[in-house]
C-alpha cells in the first residue's frame, strides 16, 4: 500500500515542508524562482528550505508523539489505580 499512497502524497509534504522552510529562514515565498543554470542552482534555491522543513516536521512529530504517548499511559495509569481503589 505504500508504494499505491506516497507517490501520491509526496508532492503535498513536499510543498508543505518547502513553505515552511522559507517561513523559517525568513524567506520570500515568491523570491525562489527556477534560475537558468541548472540543477545546482535549483538545488541551493528550493532544496534548503525543503531539507528544514521536512527536518522540522521529523523533530515536531516525534515530540507531538512522545507526549502523546506519555499522557495516554498517565491516563491509563491512573484510571487503573482509580478502579483498584
Amino acid at each position: 500500500m505504500t508504494i499505491v499512497t506516497n507517490p501520491l502524497t509526496i508532492g503535498f509534504w513536499l510543498w508543505l515542508a518547502f513553505q515552511l522552510g522559507t517561513l523559517v529562514l525568513g524567506q520570500p515565498l515568491g523570491s525562489a524562482a527556477p534560475g537558468g543554470d541548472g540543477s545546482p542552482s535549483w538545488l541551493a534555491e528550493f532544496g534548503w528550505p525543503t531539507v528544514l522543513g521536512m527536518g522540522l516536521f521529523a523533530v515536531g512529530g516525534a515530540a507531538v508523539a512522545y507526549a502523546s504517548v506519555k499522557m495516554v499511559w498517565r491516563l491509563r495509569i491512573w484510571q487503573k489505580r482509580r478502579a483498584r481503589r
